[in-house]
């Protein structure tokens, strides 16, 4: 009677070839990538080599700030809106930070929402509308101020 042959196994295959199964799942989603990852060591040991790293796909993970600091929220709602060309999630932060009071985050999505056209322009007058109403401030100073934070921002991006 022969001997029992072994049966293959993902520990018989060499690293580079797990590499590139790792690289396939990683360039899918990192969701895919730390799965795979944590299925056994062999792929746990050949996630660490250089070009699976370099195809891990981040197009699904949206960074939050702290919803703490509004200037945070505010900050990056531009950098996305301006910079990264991710002008929904970018939107999304400025009308968070808009919602809870910070101004310059409303004076920033008001404007932006007015661009969209006539679905949106009444919202977007309503958040101008708005703009220094909570400490009775003049509304011209205010606005100035709004646009200088803004371009502050955007000037260092």
């Amino acid at each position: 009677m022969a001997g029992r042959r072994k049966i293959p196994n993902f520990h018989d295959l060499p690293k580079e070839v797990l590499g590139e199964i790792l690289s396939k799942a990683a360039s899918n989603s990192i969701e895919d990538y730390a799965r795979a990852k944590a299925t056994c060591k062999a792929f746990r040991d050949a996630s660490q080599l250089y070009p699976v790293l370099k195809n891990v796909s981040l197009a699904n993970i949206v960074p939050v700030p702290w919803l703490k600091n509004l200037g945070d929220l505010f900050r990056e709602g531009l950098i996305l809106y301006f910079t990264h060309e991710d002008t929904h999630v970018g939107l999304e932060y400025l009308k968070l930070a808009a919602d809870v009071g910070h101004e310059a985050a409303k004076y920033s999505f008001g404007i932006m929402v007015l661009l969209f056209g006539d679905f949106y322009f009444p919202k977007g007058l309503e958040v101008l509308d708005s703009i220094g109403q909570e400490y009775h401030a003049n509304p011209t100073k205010v606005i100035w101020s709004c646009r200088y934070k803004a371009a502050e921002v955007l000037s260092y991006t």
